[in-house]
């Protein structure tokens, strides 16, 4: 999992089950309310998915809203999610998978 310079000042990879759990703990550690809403799902023609999303929360200590878009891209294997990068601008995602908008 790749996750985006914007969220809590994290630009991390993380691998594996414990990865992502050091990804999902940080994103809670610093948030509360936290939501996404997925805007679509794109079948590029590698077979990866493209969602964007529009992702809530509030920051847990500051109280400040936190209301922005952004992208997955997930790469799956067997019907299993085994990658999924972040994007902020919708073009980087679909220029990387080179799938039309």
């Amino acid at each position: 999992m790749r996750q985006t310079a914007t969220l809590l000042d994290s630009v991390s990879v993380f691998r594996g089950h414990d990865g992502l759990l050091q990804a999902v703990q940080e994103l809670f550690s610093g948030l509360r309310d936290l939501s996404w809403e997925p805007k679509g799902f794109t079948a590029a023609p590698d077979g990866r998915v493209v969602v964007p999303f529009r992702f809530r929360a509030t920051g847990r200590s500051s109280g400040v809203s936190v209301d922005m878009f952004l992208v997955h891209v997930w790469t799956l294997h067997n019907d299993l999610a085994i990658r999924c990068e972040t994007y902020e601008e919708s073009s980087e995602a679909f220029e990387s998978v080179r799938a039309p908008q």
